[in-house]
Formats: C-alpha cells, structure tokens, sequence
C-alpha cells in the first residue's frame, strides 16, 4: 500500500525537476531566464554587464521568444525606444549570428528596411518596437536583455 505513495511521490518530485527556477527578478520562458536592465549602455558593455551576472545577451530565436522578449520591454516600460540583444554580424556583413551561441540567425524579425547597415557601421541588432533593427554597437546607448539557464531545466526522471 505504500508503494503507490512512493511512486506518486517519486512521480511529482520528478515533474518538479522540469520546472525552470529562475532568480528574483528574472523572468522564466523555457530553459532560460530573461531579465530586462533599464539602464542604457552600448552593447560591448551591455554584454559585459550580463556576463557579470552569469549571463549574456538575450536570444530572439523564435516566434515564442521573440513575443515573450517584447512583453518584457512593454512591461519594464523601455524609454529609449531600442533594446539590445544577442545579435552581431562582425565576421561578415549581413550574416547574423547569436554572439553567445555562435548559431546564425534562422528565423528573424526585421523591421521594414532592416538591415540597413547605415553608413556601414551597423553591426549590432536591437528590437525597436517588436522588431529588429541594426545599430552602431558603440554610439547608441540603449536598454536590453540579459539570458541565462535556468536552474531545474532537467529532464523528467522516469
């Protein structure tokens, strides 16, 4: 008669361990956490500022994150109209890749005219209004998105 009690408990513990546990202030989506810093730096220090939290640059890689990240922006109520994320193309123009994961782009969100790589300075993306603009990483001093693993992401046991 107890073995059944184990088992169901043995079953919950394990479901438990699927749930993602994300730090006060983080917000969970998946695997990941996202936290939203309203303070503005360029997006050298933007990725540096998330590396000291454990973190790097927030991936916009799919339809489901890309409504989640711009709910973040809505509710953390972004002023400066742009918010950096992950997105570089250093190594060659218009080829877009996640700076953390090393992955090129595959779906993507690009505002009308984007990328435009004004002046041929714009290596760096940042969501302008729910969708993707490129900027110069250095002068443009904006909000942005930070990403880490959650904890407890495992899988299921059992």
């Amino acid at each position: 008669m107890n073995v059944p009690i184990f088992l169901g408990g043995f079953l919950i513990l394990c479901l438990g361990l699927a749930k993602a546990i994300c730090p006060s202030g983080w917000t969970a989506h998946g695997a990941s956490c996202f936290y939203f810093k309203k303070e503005t730096y360029n997006w050298f220090d933007a990725k540096l500022t998330c590396q000291s939290m454990g973190g790097y640059l927030a991936e916009d890689s799919s339809s489901s994150r890309h409504e989640m990240l711009n709910r973040l922006v809505e509710n953390h109520g972004a002023t400066s109209g742009f918010t950096w994320i992950g997105l570089q193309d250093f190594a060659e123009e218009n080829v877009f890749v996640w700076d953390h994961s090393g992955e090129t782009a595959k779906q993507t969100f690009w505002g009308p005219s984007e990328p435009q790589d004004y002046r041929g300075e714009e290596d760096c993306v940042g969501l302008h209004y729910g969708r993707w603009n490129d900027l110069n990483c250095e002068d443009f001093h904006v909000h942005f998105i930070c990403e880490k693993p959650a904890q407890g992401t495992g899988e299921p046991i059992g």
